[in-house]
């Protein structure tokens, strides 16, 4: 009936109760369980089967997914199938037999229910207390599927124990692969020996120079969580089409998997993202920008799709970027989670030591990631700033016309401090201006020639410069009392050229003096001024802090007392005279950041 493998054969004729089917990249494992699962609904009258999952999700894109390509390959099964309930993923025979699709979150759960085979599909995502409650409760076989980038339970509790086969297949059992795809994986020894070792032969890894080792799992995106962007990927045929849904929180960055596919057209992918997330036309999407096409089509269906600007170096700077925060990975996002348990620096293989180059392999994911960071338009090769998350700034297009119906009025106006550059903060704190003018790039004149309940509308969405920008001050930001007396013989003169401004127009440039000196370890004022351009496209709503806290301790560091620029509007739109804020009071020389500090 089946167009079957050695594998099949290998898990068909195991006298073995229980069957660990290890496996490298693309073996075919989970298929072929598949397969058997399905022999054994027909040939089993009244069979009970249950297939368990880390997650739903993680189900519908695994095992559930293969067998539903099985069935469509296979027009034998049809007359066996009583129903296929598609809501309950349920699957139910003629002869009495069933196979369901689940996943439990509790131990208590798992002790509900008993069956004749347990398929437990990509089983190191799934606790052992939760396994042990399931497989006691089945008859007759219990299979196990995994990749073995590391030792789990499976290594401990049941490996080489009575009534216990290991299976271990790779990409070679797999007849139904294309000879480029089996070149692909087996490429990968090009690139780490280790790694060929776990998805080219189906060996127990143990993965040395992980590139990113702040993370953790978690359930779920808190719900209060903020969304930076989505992140996408193009593939088609090897590599996979992919996004990843970026949001931070509390300094934190918390990631989920949203699309991972082969064989998607720009159209399948439209469609995709807003089946699994109807919100996507509203959704920010940060794309490769190598494929200009792609991106231009999918604009045209409606989403909200931009060029990652990626310069030279871009991968290293994004990676410098993201290594600096605690990464959340969610559970459902399977794929990714492979990915960051396997990508990890090359290792020069005349030295054996790692380098600070990342290997060619795992990345989909990963660049994902990173496509958010490289959206920034004004960074290229530069260092990041402090713990900033690169974005581009965001705003909200208004369209207004004057009282007279003279003139037409197109704007583009910010909605938080995220969306406001520090120039434009700069420009805002010392323009005797109304800041609705300097924020929404309107003259005086055109203000006043409004209709007064659009100005109100548009003083409205400005409402946010109410309060003070509260970015945090970043985790590593170094001593900067440790400056050259170089870079505080520059300062002096800059100050001394450009007499009589208020003391915040100086500011990115103290801290362009001190992220060159970090990036680059000497004074180069052609590099210090691309930094200080840069820093001055940042969002305020990111970098503020990192500055105030470079400048007040610059000050410190030659016993100068900080001058207090002048605040922010209160609701009325109209400045006040009080003091900066209590961040600048008593500072003294400061000590390293530690997250409490950090707020």
């Amino acid at each position: 009936m089946f167009d079957a493998g050695p594998l099949y054969l290998a898990n068909l004729n195991a006298p073995e109760k229980v069957l660990v089917n290890q496996g490298g990249t693309s073996s075919g494992k989970t298929y072929t369980i598949c397969q058997l699962l399905l022999w054994f609904a027909i040939t089993m009258p009244g069979f009970m089967i249950t297939v368990v999952g880390e997650s739903i999700p993680n189900l519908k894109r695994g095992a559930y997914r293969d067998m539903e390509t099985i069935h469509a390959r296979t027009p034998a099964l049809k007359p066996y199938i009583a129903s296929w309930n598609q809501t309950e993923r349920v699957i139910r025979f003629h002869n009495g037999s069933l196979i369901e699709f689940t996943s439990y979150e509790t131990e208590q759960g798992a002790k509900n229910g008993k069956r004749d085979v347990l398929f437990v599909n990509e089983a190191n995502g799934i606790s052992y207390q939760i396994y042990w409650q399931l497989a006691q409760r089945t008859r007759f076989k219990v299979l196990l599927d995994y990749n073995p980038t590391s030792e789990f339970w499976a290594h401990e509790k049941l490996i080489g124990k009575p009534g216990v086969r290991l299976i271990i297949s790779d990409h070679r059992h797999n007849l139904w692969l294309s000879e480029a795809e089996h070149a692909e994986i087996e490429s990968i020894k090009q690139e780490d020996e280790e790694l060929w070792r776990v998805y080219a032969r189906g060996l127990t890894g143990k993965i040395e120079g992980i590139i990113y080792r702040k993370t953790s799992l978690v359930d779920a995106i808190p719900v209060d969580a903020k969304f930076l962007a989505r992140g996408l990927d193009f593939g088609f045929t090897n590599d996979p089409t992919t996004a990843i849904d970026l949001y931070t929180q509390d300094g934190e960055l918390w990631v989920q998997e949203m699309l991972w596919d082969t064989g998607l057209e720009n159209t399948d992918i439209y469609r995709e993202l807003l089946a699994v997330d109807p919100q996507s036309r509203r959704k920010r999407t940060v794309a490769d920008s190598a494929e200009p096409k792609s991106i231009k089509q999918l604009q045209g269906l409606g989403l909200p799709v931009e060029a990652a600007a990626k310069g030279p170096d871009s991968i290293r700077v994004g990676i410098s970027s993201l290594k600096r925060y605690q990464i959340n990975i969610t559970r459902a996002s399977t794929n990714l989670r492979k990915e960051f348990n396997s990508y990890k620096w090359k290792v020069d293989k005349a030295t054996g030591l790692a380098t600070n180059v990342p290997i060619d392999k795992f990345n989909h994911g990963m660049d994902d990631l990173r496509c958010p960071g490289h959206a920034a338009r004004s960074f290229t090769a530069l260092s990041p700033l402090g713990s900033t998350l690169y974005r581009s700034l965001m705003h909200y297009p208004l369209t207004l016309t004057t009282a007279d119906g003279a003139e037409v009025i197109t704007l583009q106006v910010p909605t938080s401090w995220m969306d406001v550059s520090l120039q434009q903060y700069i420009d805002y704190q010392c323009s005797d201006e109304p800041a609705v003018c300097v924020l929404a790039d309107i003259t005086p004149q055109q203000l006043d020639r409004l209709v007064w309940t659009d100005a109100q509308y548009l003083m409205n969405l400005l409402a946010f410069t109410a309060e003070t920008p509260e970015p945090p001050v970043s985790l590593d930001l170094g001593d900067p009392g440790a400056a050259t007396y170089g870079q505080l013989v520059l300062a002096n003169q800059y100050f001394e050229e450009h007499p009589g401004k208020p003391d915040i127009w100086y500011e990115p440039y103290i801290y362009a003096l001190y992220r060159c000196r970090e990036v680059y370890s000497r004074n180069d004022q052609g590099k210090e001024e691309m930094m200080r351009q840069a820093i001055l496209q940042e969002p305020v709503g990111q970098c503020l802090s990192d500055v105030l806290f470079m400048y007040a301790a610059w000050l410190t560091s030659i016993s100068a007392t900080p001058q207090t620029p002048k605040t922010l509007p209160s609701p009325t739109m109209k400045r006040s005279k009080p003091g900066w804020r209590s961040f600048l009071s008593g500072l003294g020389k400061p000590s390293p950041r530690t997250p409490s500090q950090a707020a």
